[in-house]
């Protein structure tokens, strides 16, 4: 679970500024928040396989 924690945290700053640099500002606040829906829905689904 710690190497998974290290391993995710340069991920997620390299993934937030490629959304950046690729989505239009004007869909920007929508793709974050499908994101973060798709990354805590996925949280259970991980914990049970």
């Amino acid at each position: 679970m710690f190497i998974g924690g290290l391993s995710y945290a340069p991920w997620g700053g390299l993934a937030m500024s490629v959304y950046q640099l690729l989505v239009p500002d004007q869909k920007l606040g929508r793709v974050m928040a499908a994101f973060e829906s798709l990354t805590i829905a996925g949280m259970p689904l991980g914990a049970w396989v």
